[in-house]
């Protein structure tokens, strides 16, 4: 207990200081912090009940914007501040220079859904019961009585958005609407769940999944949802990180002059890979390159969003799980 009161009077003295640069926070296969805390709510509750930093000059800080942007199967040597070979990542390896790296957490567990349960309400699976992945048929989600961050912030006065894989869930009490986020935009679960096409197609006529690996959801067309709203269905996947790139921008500057918290989960890097057309060979170095300099872009087009906000936003960026390995032919370097 000693160990853990140190550790978060050092957090709180190096974000007080960081504010101060406006720096970003690189955080590599992140472990939520409530984990060796305890509960979530030890950590967001800090900054509830401590809503204003005093650093060294007397300047007062307002409670903190909260950014985490959370990458999909995405593996340790695929961020350049990791591999020297990867060159696809400038605005991350930016981050790793500026921000504060930790390079020691864990992903919570090595799967979609019971890794994201864990981040948003900082308990394992064995707790919540979320232990495997949920799929498109599934009539259950996260459970209605676990608290997440986003509700343990709008009751502080943040302003909650979401963009991107949720996978927790998509009917009543297990929507990202029910469990804290105000406004939400993106596909549910993970991009190889169905199939894709242009907007506006409909079933049954979306095209079989043609990704190369042997898709059980050939029937299901992939859907964009806006809040509670099917947008598109199939949707197309070479649009979604422009989509999601107005989305953070438009809620990060509509919240300027109030708290906020985004959740920014990337469809990037998981299969089936997809980018818009302006990004094909713009590496030289094939598809799964392509598709990581548009994250990477991605990734500055919210930086830029929170520095136009001002210079009291707090950004971790992170890796939901891992790479994998039976799909490593379009994937990325695996961390042995």
């Amino acid at each position: 207990r000693n160990l853990t009161l140190k550790f978060q009077k050092e957090f709180k003295i190096r974000v007080a200081q960081e504010m101060t640069l406006g720096a970003s926070v690189l955080c590599w296969l992140l472990i939520p912090l409530s984990v060796v805390h305890g509960g979530i709510g030890t950590v967001v509750d800090s900054f509830i009940e401590h809503q204003k930093f005093d650093h060294k000059d007397d300047t007062t800080y307002s409670r903190p914007n909260i950014v985490l942007i959370m990458a999909d199967d995405m593996a340790w040597g695929d961020v350049g501040a990791n591999w020297p070979e990867t060159l696809e990542t400038p605005n991350l390896d930016k981050m790793a220079r500026q921000g504060l790296r930790m390079t020691d957490f864990h992903s919570g567990v090595s799967v979609c859904t019971p890794s994201r349960a864990t981040l948003l309400t900082g308990r394992l699976g064995l707790r919540t019961g979320v232990v495997k992945n949920f799929d498109p048929y599934s009539v259950g989600g996260i459970p209605t009585n676990e608290t997440t961050i986003p509700e343990i912030l709008r009751e502080a006065g943040y302003r909650t958005a979401m963009f991107g894989k949720w996978h927790l869930g998509t009917t009543a009490g297990h929507h990202p609407i029910d469990k804290g986020f105000t406004s939400y935009l993106g596909v549910p679960y993970s991009l190889d769940m169905g199939c894709a096409d242009i907007p506006g197609a409909n079933l049954p006529q979306c095209r079989p999944c043609q990704h190369g690996v042997n898709c059980q959801y050939q029937k299901i067309a992939l859907p964009l949802y806006a809040n509670r709203t099917v947008r598109h269905q199939p949707v197309d996947m070479t649009s979604l990180a422009a989509k999601y790139a107005a989305f953070a921008r438009n809620f990060i500057l509509e919240s300027r002059h109030s708290p906020f918290f985004l959740y920014a989960a990337l469809s990037h890097i998981h299969v089936p890979l997809a980018h818009a057309a302006m990004y094909t060979n713009v590496t030289g170095r094939g598809v799964f390159a392509d598709t990581l300099y548009e994250m990477d872009w991605l990734v500055g087009e919210i930086l830029e969003a929170t520095r136009a906000a001002g210079d009291n936003t707090l950004v971790w960026f992170m890796s939901e799980s891992h790479n994998t390995y039976y799909r490593k032919q379009h994937t990325g370097l695996v961390h042995e």
